[in-house]
């Protein structure tokens, strides 16, 4: 893969999208999947709580009609703890076919970075005290006092994969490893090296055209500056297994559950 090119991207917020953020109510069972990695991988675990703290959100678009229920186009969760934030569901097109007409122009990549700076600058503001100066969200990297929020953004998570394309890359990627996605199990991926590797091009066709990998490297480009030049340090792909071949040799992905969790790096960190 290339290098990133050097972004001064202005960070995009929803509101410019005529979308809708709301707070939601956290379900551990749905963080499951990720909270043991952030646990166990924190790089200061005396002084964070034992386990994550999280808050949860949805992104929805309004009705054109007054009668009409708002669209769901994002449901998430972010750890402020433990620097992480995990998708739970995102439809931003009307179909999951390429070039399918989209229901928002912002882009998964710009909805997770403000998405998480939101979060981030939301719980700073709940913890500072009153008289102090409120913290600005939206400002472009260069002009940040502090460093972003993004800057330490560490776990990227996606619960319960149902987009038959990216199930399709698990596949591949659990084949490409000589591993049976249908037993519980985890294939770690790290671009550095494995990437490298000769006859690598078949896994990396696939993490690159796969939806959600190819929006974490979005994600990394366009802002770059923000996220300090983070880079994918490896990826996990998750299978929770399946155990009824016997009776259906394809599970519904009700019956074989997949997870993704991309853990992020710095230089000389």
């Amino acid at each position: 893969m290339g290098r990133l090119s050097n972004s001064n991207t202005k960070r995009k917020r929803i509101q410019e999208f005529g979308l809708l953020r709301q707070a939601t109510v956290w379900d551990k069972g749905l963080t499951s999947f990720i909270d043991p990695y952030l646990m166990y991988n924190h790089p200061d675990p005396v002084k964070t709580p034992s386990s994550p703290e999280w808050s949860t959100y949805t992104i929805t678009c309004p009705s054109a009609s007054v009668n009409a229920a708002s669209r769901l186009l994002n449901e998430y969760a972010v750890s402020h703890s433990h620097d992480a934030y995990v998708t739970f569901c995102v439809q931003l097109t009307e179909g999951t076919e390429a070039g399918s007409p989209r229901v928002t122009a912002m882009r998964y990549a710009e909805m997770i970075a403000d998405n998480y700076v939101h979060a981030l600058t939301s719980w700073s503001q709940s913890s500072r005290p009153a008289s102090s100066p409120p913290l600005r969200s939206n400002s472009v990297s260069s002009s940040f006092l502090t460093p972003s929020p993004l800057a330490g953004l560490r776990w990227l998570g996606v619960a319960n994969i149902l987009h038959a394309g990216s199930r399709d890359t698990f596949k591949k990627i659990f084949c490409y490893k000589g591993r049976d996605i249908y037993s519980r199990g985890i294939v770690e991926i790290r671009p550095d090296v494995d990437f490298e590797r000769e006859g690598s091009l078949q896994l990396v066709e696939a993490i690159l055209n796969d939806p959600f990998t190819r929006g974490v490297f979005k994600l990394l480009r366009l802002y770059r500056e923000e996220m300090e030049s983070a880079s994918v340090r490896r990826f996990l792909f998750l299978s929770n297994g399946y155990d009824g071949r016997q009776f259906s040799e394809e599970p519904s992905p009700l019956e074989l559950r997949l997870d993704l969790i991309v853990e992020l790096a710095r230089p000389g960190k």
